[in-house]
């Protein structure tokens, strides 16, 4: 709820800064509000899966709604040069594009007032009751459980490897590709075909991924394949410039299907390493250290492409990237699967 406000209030300062008080910082303090929104509803997926929905559920459910998350960054990534371009660019249309976003959050925020109940009815799962009995989270105690479980850490770097790798190689995409040939209408499309295509075959591969209950073994092999479409996308590239457009769209939607379905197990196994530890805090470590890590790689990625980037400067990111995401799966090969909470659901549900 109090992300659903923030986002209004994101909009609401918008349409302020257009119409009565066009100043740089009103701006800024409208995507201070965007940012808070992404910060606090981040991490609702893994808690309203392990809330609502049975064990054999979670992992699906949990990129159902990951995934609705990818589906709106999506639109908003093919909604601004559709609705602002050269041909659209005065405060006409600039106006026209704040409003859409004010009355999609100001629906969004009606929504979850009215629609949307605490708990349900009756508990899904025996973690489900143990979790709604704990006391409050005291958060000290709780990052020190998290750096002082191994395994954890480790998680945690394959999701500042691939999670950070791909949020950051997003934000610079127009400036990688241009040098290529691959205009920003292009690569605006493109990043929307990835989050939607890539939504969709996340939920159907996570359903199979959570009844088998192997999600060490999935993550490296996801990993692998994100590597290996990075590096064929790179030689690709160079070996076929005169089909950049084509060779990027169909690589570029490969790697949404295998990073959209990475996102949402990496969540369901730092609840599994971590119980008892409330939800919210590995869920939310796991998508805020990368959030980080994004930051740090856009800042380098920039570096390295300056203000006119050539093919040498766009290759020299795109390898970084594969770097790094090898790194990550390197750093998954030494997690121990350890599933503390389907061993305390079997083991309560024997005692019953």
């Amino acid at each position: 709820l109090i992300a659903a406000f923030s986002n209004v209030l994101s909009t609401v300062v918008k349409l302020i800064a257009i119409l009565f008080l066009p100043k740089y910082p009103m701006l800024v303090l409208s995507q201070i509000f965007g940012a808070m929104t992404q910060t606090l509803i981040i991490s609702v997926p893994a808690l309203i899966s392990n809330t609502w929905f049975l064990a054999q559920e979670r992992t699906v459910f949990t990129a159902l709604m990951s995934n609705c998350m990818n589906l709106g960054i999506g639109i908003g990534m093919v909604m601004p040069p559709l609705m602002i371009n050269s041909a659209n660019k005065d405060q006409a249309a600039f106006l026209k594009f704040f409003v859409v976003q004010a009355a999609w959050a100001g629906v969004a925020l009606v929504a979850i007032i009215f629609g949307v109940p605490k708990r349900p009815k009756s508990s899904p799962s025996f973690a489900a009751d143990a979790m709604a009995d704990m006391e409050k989270i005291e958060t000290i105690p709780s990052v020190k459980q998290l750096v002082r479980n191994r395994s954890f850490v480790l998680l945690a770097l394959l999701s500042c490897a691939v999670m950070g790798v791909i949020w950051a190689l997003s934000a610079v995409l127009p400036q990688v590709l241009l040098p290529f040939g691959v205009s920003e209408s292009n690569t605006g499309w493109m990043g929307f075909s990835n989050m939607v295509s890539g939504s969709l075959v996340a939920s159907i591969a996570c359903y199979f991924i959570g009844k088998s209950g192997h999600l060490k073994g999935s993550l490296v092999v996801m990993g692998g394949l994100l590597a290996s479409l990075t590096g064929l996308w790179l030689l690709l590239l160079h070996l076929h410039k005169d089909a950049a457009v084509a060779i990027s769209f169909g690589c570029y939607i490969l790697i949404g299907f295998v990073a959209n379905t990475t996102f949402p197990v990496i969540m369901e196994l730092g609840i599994e390493l971590t119980y008892p530890l409330s939800e919210e805090v590995s869920s939310t470590a796991l998508l805020w250290l990368p959030v980080g890590s994004s930051v740090v790689l856009i800042q380098i990625m920039s570096a390295i492409l300056g203000n006119n980037p050539d093919t040498h400067q766009a290759t020299m990111v795109i390898a970084l990237c594969l770097i790094v995401i090898v790194l990550g799966v390197l750093a998954m090969l030494f997690v121990v699967p350890v599933h503390r909470r389907q061993e305390y659901e079997i083991a309560s549900a024997q005692s019953e």
